[in-house]
């Protein structure tokens, strides 16, 4: 029998406010580890990015999200650094395990 997909760290479920050029830190704990970490992005209006960064937990990868650089780790955290105002927006993290699928999100305002 399969394990459960839960998400056990949500992101912060009001808005939170940042500074500009300052870094963003997000954190989803998802259990058991998932194969994928999906994190997306839509400004204030617009739909999630069909483009997200994408991480295999067992693979960590730096790309590009949100017009800007990011980290992002296989323990669910999203880097983003030196924030500007077109970062402000939603942020989703989705994790997936086999045929299973947990997401939470924020606002985030710089």
């Amino acid at each position: 029998f399969l394990n459960e997909l839960k998400v056990t760290q949500q992101l912060p479920p009001s808005s939170i406010t940042v500074r500009e050029l300052s870094s963003l830190n997000l954190n989803c704990g998802l259990e058991p580890p998932p194969d994928y970490i999906i994190w997306s992005f839509a400004q204030a209006g617009q739909p999630l990015a069909t483009s997200s960064a994408v991480n295999q937990p067992r693979a960590p990868a730096g790309n590009r999200f949100a017009n800007v650089s990011v980290s992002a780790t296989p323990n669910g955290s999203l880097l983003v650094h030196r924030v500007g105002q077109g970062q402000s927006g939603r942020y989703q993290c989705q994790g997936l395990l086999r045929l299973q699928s947990v997401r939470t999100e924020t606002l985030v305002n710089v």
